[in-house]
């Protein structure tokens, strides 16, 4: 992300600590993005270690298990609380006017959306036996979703959004709605 994800004091301090427990690795500015980017506006030091892949991403890839498996036993023994905190993850963090803030915003609402498609996943299972859902679209967080039976003239509305459920605007745990629906079938 054309970025540093890591200050250089936390990286040598977990190159020296790597390499008491037999592993040497060294700093690569060679990048162009990790997995561990998305977390840069939140965490202050990300790090991304190489763990013996080649031709990532393709059909040719392939792993070095015996090495993942060394820098696994090595990744265990380090003291992770006592690496320097130097870099700081972002003050527009907490700074509402910046543009930034948006963007860091949009991560965090793509996990958390992650998160409420999985709660999705259960409620619609749950309803979708005994109701039609109405609006075939995909699911989105915070998105009204509507069911109905096929006599029914009163459909009702299901909203997911942070981890919460709401039927027709009242909160309902998914043990509720478990309960409400083995008693109607």
């Amino acid at each position: 992300m054309a970025q540093f994800c890591c200050s250089d004091e936390f990286a040598d301090a977990l190159i020296e600590d790597f390499k008491k427990h037999g592993v040497d690795l060294k700093k690569d500015p060679t990048g162009y993005y990790t997995d561990t980017g998305n977390f840069i506006g939140i965490i202050p030091e990300c790090s991304n270690i190489s763990v013996g892949v080649w031709n990532e991403h393709h059909m040719n890839e392939y792993v070095d298990i015996s090495y993942v498996e060394k820098i696994a036993k090595a990744a265990a023994k380090i003291n992770w609380e006592n690496l320097p905190t130097v870099r700081k993850s972002g003050p527009w963090l907490k700074d509402e006017s910046s543009p930034k803030s948006g963007k860091i915003k949009k991560y965090l609402n793509h996990f958390t959306s992650r998160k409420d498609s999985k709660l999705w996943d259960k409620v619609y299972k749950i309803l979708s036996d005994p109701y039609v859902l109405m609006n075939q679209g995909e699911f989105e967080s915070g998105k009204e979703m509507w069911f109905n039976d096929w006599f029914d003239e009163k459909p009702f509305k299901v909203v997911i959004d942070s981890g919460k459920i709401l039927i027709n605007d009242q909160l309902i745990t998914i043990k509720q709605l478990e309960d409400t629906f083995k008693e109607e079938q």
